[in-house]
């Protein structure tokens, strides 16, 4: 991949977001951890997709299905993207691709256990989204009877019906905002300034989206849903967000390289002030004590610097019109 990026990636500074952010460590640390596998296929994806290989990307698309249910964001983006753009049959492959993985990932599930609530999908994955963002951004502590987790503050009961399994109460314990504040750490650090670098762009170019090539407006509506959605998809918020590398870690560097004037000093001072935020909590964590206290400091320190940052960034900014020709690579002029 990264010989890859090099061939469109006019200065090869702009890498180091790619290979030196805590996000990246910390997912191929855990030898066994599907993460690691799912970052690496991910990463194979976008690169069949940088060279047009169509057929190889759905290959690698159904291999996702079966490491991550959180596929079927990018399938459904994949396919829209491609009607869209009159490749319908592409866009129809992709879907079937996705029938396929879905009913494949069926089958092996229904080999196990179901879920710990005898929840029908549907009711399952709704009650997640809303038991998971009412805990990592509210603060709202949830309670169902199938869990002990606390002595309730209130609950009501539900009507007896069977898409609601063994649940038949629900309520909450009261608030806790280690949640949010986690929740918030994890938005501000995890890809260090790159968010700060996508919103300015999109800022001063509304219309952005429409001049992108294929592979980078997918990479980047990609990650950006995973963003959001990666608060309430799950308890481990850093991990989920963190799905959405490719908008922050892959397509940024380009967009910086084609709206910015980027010269040596220019790039090293922003690589600068990307990794000092994004390794910021790993510091402060180890230097003070009380989450409250620690969130305090982590949202202190990383809104100075991208204030910094977008002071920096105000003064390279460049009027030219963007060209993102060089930034494609296809079969015709990449035959190896």
């Amino acid at each position: 991949n990264a010989y890859a990026l090099k061939d469109v990636l006019k200065k090869s500074l702009l890498l180091i977001p790619l290979f030196f952010t805590p996000y990246f460590f910390d997912t191929l640390r855990y030898t066994f951890h599907p993460d690691a596998f799912y970052l690496m296929l991910t990463a194979l994806f976008f690169l069949a997709i940088l060279y047009g290989k169509e057929s190889i990307s759905l290959v690698i698309l159904f291999l996702l299905f079966l490491t991550r249910e959180s596929t079927l964001l990018l399938g459904i983006i994949y396919a829209s993207l491609n009607w869209f753009r009159s490749k319908k049959l592409l866009a129809l492959a992709v879907l079937v691709t996705v029938g396929v993985s879905l009913y494949t990932v069926g089958a092996v599930q229904a080999i196990g256990k179901s879920n710990p609530h005898n929840l029908s999908g549907p009711i399952y994955l709704v009650s997640k989204l809303s038991y998971n963002f009412m805990t990592n951004a509210l603060g709202i502590v949830p309670w169902i009877n199938t869990s002990n987790r606390c002595d309730p503050a209130f609950k009501i009961s539900l009507p007896p019906l069977k898409s609601f399994g063994a649940v038949q109460e629900i309520g909450f314990c009261g608030l806790d905002f280690s949640g949010p504040a986690k929740t918030l750490i994890t938005l501000l650090t995890i890809f260090g300034i790159a968010p700060l670098v996508l919103f300015y762009i999109w800022k001063k170019r509304k219309n952005i989206l429409k001049e992108l090539p294929f592979w980078m407006l997918l990479a980047l509506m990609y990650g950006a849903a995973h963003f959001i959605l990666g608060v309430m998809a799950g308890t481990g918020v850093q991990r989920l967000v963190g799905y959405g590398w490719p908008a922050f870690l892959l397509v940024t560097p380009f967009l910086l390289q084609a709206f910015f004037k980027c010269d040596k000093k220019f790039v090293l001072k922003l690589a600068c002030i990307h990794l000092s935020v994004a390794w910021l909590p790993f510091i402060i964590q180890r230097v003070a004590g009380g989450i409250i206290f620690e969130t305090a400091v982590i949202m202190f320190v990383a809104l100075a610097m991208y204030a910094y940052a977008y002071r920096i960034m105000k003064k390279q900014e460049t009027r030219r019109e963007l060209d993102f020709s060089s930034m494609c690579c296809d079969n015709h002029n990449h035959a190896n």
